[in-house]
This record gives C-alpha cells, sequence and structure tokens, in this order.
C-alpha cells in the first residue's frame, strides 16, 4: 500500500496534480502492459507456491514455511522481486513514459530491491 501511494503521489506531483497516462506511444506502452503482466504472474506463482504467511516472511515471525525450489523459484532466486520490478518498469513506461522523470522511480526501486534480495541472500547463507 505504502509503495503503490508512492507512485500515485509521484505521478500526481509531477502532472500538478491530476492522473495522467502519458503512454500513448505503442511500443512502450505494449512493453509496459507485457511487463507488468509478466510480474503479475511471477508474484501470483510465489503466491501459489508459499501461500500468505510465506510471502509475507512468515519464517521470521516463527512460521514453518518449507524452502521452495520448484517454479518460479526454479529459474529466478527472487521471483517476488523480480516480479515487482517488472510491474514497476511496466508501469512507469505506461503512466510516466516519455516524460523526463519516468526513468528516475524505477531506477530507484530497482536499486532498492537489489539490495533487499542481496540483504536476503546474506541471511539464508548466514
Amino acid at each position: 500500500g505504502i509503495q503503490v501511494g508512492v507512485f500515485v503521489a509521484w505521478c500526481l506531483w509531477h502532472d500538478g496534480g491530476a492522473l495522467r497516462l502519458h503512454g500513448t506511444a505503442p511500443l512502450p506502452l505494449a512493453v509496459g502492459l507485457a511487463l507488468v503482466a509478466i510480474g503479475q504472474a511471477l508474484n501470483y506463482a510465489v503466491f501459489r507456491r508459499l501461500g500468505r504467511v510465506g510471502v509475507f516472511y512468515g519464517v521470521r515471525f516463527g512460521h514453518e514455511v518449507p524452502w521452495c525450489t520448484a517454479f518460479p523459484f526454479s529459474v529466478i532466486r527472487h521471483p517476488q522481486y523480480v516480479g515487482a520490478l517488472l510491474s514497476i518498469w511496466g508501469l512507469f513506461l505506461v503512466a510516466r513514459y516519455p516524460q523526463p522523470d519516468w526513468l528516475l522511480l524505477p531506477l530507484l526501486e530497482t536499486v532498492y530491491y537489489g539490495l533487499g534480495a542481496r540483504f536476503e541472500s546474506d541471511r539464508e547463507q548466514a
């Protein structure tokens, strides 16, 4: 919810208080929608594999969550992070491209998710 609020606030701020979709060019629009679809499919697959408790870090709250190596974990180490990032990039292609700010927030989110994946991997190895 917080992340969606940040995205909406970003778009409102940069559009003078209105929500407008700028992605009307066919290629960026198609790529953006495809990225959102793939990202959400990955997130759905993670949810199906881990369930609600697993997706929301239940293991850190003492819940038993078995380690999963089936798809999508068999293909991508952090499919939920990748799914979220694909969705963010797709959303900003659709909502902000070709505005000059369209690249900034997705790049920042990529850094955040990359660091999160790195820290999570360090924790797994410890």
